[in-house]
């Protein structure tokens, strides 16, 4: 690197109390004792300049001031510098050189004098010269001067190394493969970049510079390895315009005043809830660049970063759109605080929060701190029965009472309340619901609250809002869940329109009122709530409603393109010792929240006939049960056990995968331990 400072050729650029910048920096690092004066006049207008006038503050000097030959349009320090520079009250003058150093009686630097300059036309490097303004003398007391213009080579390590040529502080390289004039001698980084520049170019040289070592030492010839060029990552112009652009978080520091009298860092750093937002705007931002993260996270196969968009025709005789909802984003309502305040939660956040295989197993901490919050609130109607959304989304009051009651199961001592306008729990047995969420202990208050704030300190959250008989009041909350309405699928709507279907004035598909399947183009029928809102059982219904109506427009072709499925040939396990396989199931946290599934597993591997015990997170999801079939083969299991939750539902799915084992699916036993155990 360039280890030395430069200095002008001034008059008095030797005298006591004179630095540069490159010394100051060092001796301050290590700690050493510098004697800095309390007036300090900085030459120079880069970051190093900026640096050594901040660290001069840092050891004492009262005042600094740095002075450039650049204008204020063309001054070199980066915006940051220039910033927390002028924070801790550092005075900046541009547009002026100076010509000499004036010392005191003692010999130390008292005055320095500057003339005004513009600058010149640039030379061959792009470099402006100054040139200065006749009758513009003006001087600046002080007692120290640093000059921060630049860095040079301390070449004293060349001494005996013939053949190696320094130039203007440069040692002279081939630019391809950065040797030097000395045969297995390479150089690179600031002392042969053609001036100072930066730690990731000088990273980037040592990489070039061992391609040249290791074919230097095979004798091959000194070439690069390979082509450095990468292409830049950049969205198509399709993803960008429907990426939302987020503006970056402002990075939190010190005040100037405080930050100039200490070492400590002066970023103070994002708190966890500005990381994570910071980091889901930067994951946003539609350019992959292929971290492969998600496929460490979500584990082999959940992810093909190969694949890429297909079109096919395919020949069909009917069109079932089935393409759910978006759910509302209530960050448009600003007076609730998403996505400001970090305890207010969307319903669909809130419902990981609860769910066994969510981010923490069930358990209901606050993001703010990761406390257990004692008293939560459920806002009603958040994008829905508002100027926007002139409908019931249908299924809110029954998802918030449905999350109240879960809430008190999985913290005793919580206490849910709901705001609403009115219950609306319209359908079989929804009535008897909410009755036993208020059993269970879950407030109600009929009001909808207007606005939501929180306190800087505790970061809990005060509720605005307004009682039956006009009374206003605050309450204090741990927590708030905003329980959102349901909206149109927006790539359902774009669909429609490449379909040629008709939507109504809410977005929804325009149904006829005694065809409530068809849609406005013939052969093409819907189902669930890209109709209207609805519930999963009304869904359900109208997907089976759906189908019949298919099937009787398909009724003479019906058959004609079906494939059975083929299994291996059924192995004949007659004659052979038994030859056990246990699989024990976690199912999240439902069996593994009381049993000690690893502990079942260890035991049944010592159980007469097993040859093969393991536990897994989920026994019945597609992994899972990939693993069951390539055990069977590599263990030449001939019997398994399956202990997870009910046969009811799940003995058939694991049956099925004996069959393509080609096992008996009757040798198969599963074990109850969810019902039977845990519960």
């Amino acid at each position: 690197g360039l280890q030395g400072g430069r200095t002008l050729p001034i008059p008095g650029a030797d005298a006591k109390g004179v630095f540069d910048a490159v010394d100051v920096l060092k001796a301050a690092t290590l700690g050493e004792k510098i004697d800095i004066g309390q007036n300090v006049v900085v030459i120079g207008g880069g970051d190093v300049a900026f640096d050594a006038g901040r660290t001069a503050l840092r050891l004492g000097a009262a005042k600094v001031t740095i002075n450039c030959i650049e204008d204020d349009q063309s001054v070199p320090a980066s915006d940051d510098e220039l910033g927390e520079g002028r924070d801790e009250d550092i005075a900046f003058n541009c547009s002026c050189m100076p010509s000499a150093i004036k010392t005191g009686p003692d010999g130390r630097a008292a005055k320095v004098e500057f003339l005004a300059c513009s600058l010149g036309d640039p030379d061959a490097r792009g470099w402006r010269p100054p040139i200065a303004i006749a009758g513009s003398e003006h001087e600046l007391n002080c007692d120290t001067v640093i000059f921060a213009i630049g860095q040079s080579l301390v070449a004293d390590f060349l001494a005996g190394a013939g053949g190696i040529q320094v130039e203007k502080d440069q040692i002279l390289t081939d630019k391809a493969t950065l040797g030097t004039g000395t045969k297995g001698v390479f150089a690179g980084g600031d002392a042969a970049a053609g001036g100072p520049w930066t730690a990731i170019e000088a990273i980037a040289a040592g990489r070039r510079a061992a391609r040249s070592i290791h074919n230097f030492l095979r004798g091959a010839d000194l070439l690069p390895v390979h082509d450095e060029s990468m292409d830049e990552a950049k969205p198509d112009d399709e993803v960008l315009a429907k990426t939302e652009v987020m503006a970056r978080l402002p990075m939190p520091h010190l005040p100037g005043a405080a930050r100039k009298v200490t070492w400590d860092e002066v970023n103070t750093g994002f708190s966890e809830e500005q990381a994570v937002a910071e980091a889901k705007r930067c994951l946003n931002c539609a350019i992959c660049s292929e971290c492969m993260e998600c496929v460490r996270a979500c584990g082999p196969g959940a992810l093909l970063h190969g694949e890429r968009d297909k079109e096919m025709d395919l020949a069909v005789g009917a069109v079932v759109l089935a393409t759910g909802y978006d759910a509302y984003d209530p960050g448009s309502k600003s007076e609730y605080g998403y996505r400001r305040y970090p305890n207010v939660l969307g319903a669909l956040e809130y419902e990981r929060l609860l769910s066994a295989s969510g981010p923490t197993t069930g358990e209901i901490v606050r993001p703010s701190d990761g406390a257990h919050p004692k008293r939560i609130a459920f806002i009603q109607c958040v994008g829905s029965r508002d100027q926007e959304h002139e409908y019931c989304s249908s299924v809110c009051c029954m998802y918030a009472a449905k999350e109240a009651m879960l809430t008190i199961d999985h913290a005793p001592g919580a206490r849910p309340e709901v705001f609403l306008m009115d219950m609306r729990a319209m359908g079989k047995g929804f009535d008897a619901f909410y009755q036993r969420s208020l059993d269970m202990g879950v407030k109600y208050i009929r009001s909808r609250p207007s606005q939501i704030k929180e306190d800087p300190l505790t970061r809990n959250l005060i509720i605005a809002w307004e009682d039956e008989s006009g009374a206003l009041h605050n309450d204090e909350y741990d927590m708030v869940v905003l329980s959102v309405g349901l909206e149109p699928a927006r790539a359902a709507q774009a669909t429609a329109g490449e379909l040629g279907i008709a939507l109504n004035r809410h977005g929804f598909c325009q149904l006829r009122e005694f065809e409530p399947l068809a849609a406005s183009r013939a052969g093409v029928f819907v189902a669930g709530p890209f109709s209207e809102p609805k519930d999963i059982p009304d869904s359900v219904a109208q997907a089976s409603a759906a189908a019949a109506q298919v099937m009787t427009g398909l009724a003479d072709s019906r058959g004609t393109l079906t494939v059975d499925r083929q299994y291996p040939d059924e192995r004949d396990i007659g004659g052979e010792e038994p030859r056990v396989g246990v699989f024990v199931c976690h199912c999240g946290s439902n069996i593994a929240g009381v049993i000690d599934v690893e502990g079942v597993a260890e035991y049944a591997l010592k159980l007469p006939g097993v040859v093969y015990a393991n536990d897994t997170m989920y026994t019945c999801s597609s992994d899972s049960l990939k693993v069951i079939t390539d055990t069977i083969e590599k263990e030449r299991l001939n019997r398994v056990v399956v202990a997870s939750c009910t046969p009811r539902t799940h003995e058939p799915i694991f049956q099925d995968t004996l069959r393509e084992a080609g096992l008996n699916p009757f040798l198969f036993e599963m074990a109850n331990i969810r019902d039977q155990a845990s519960w």
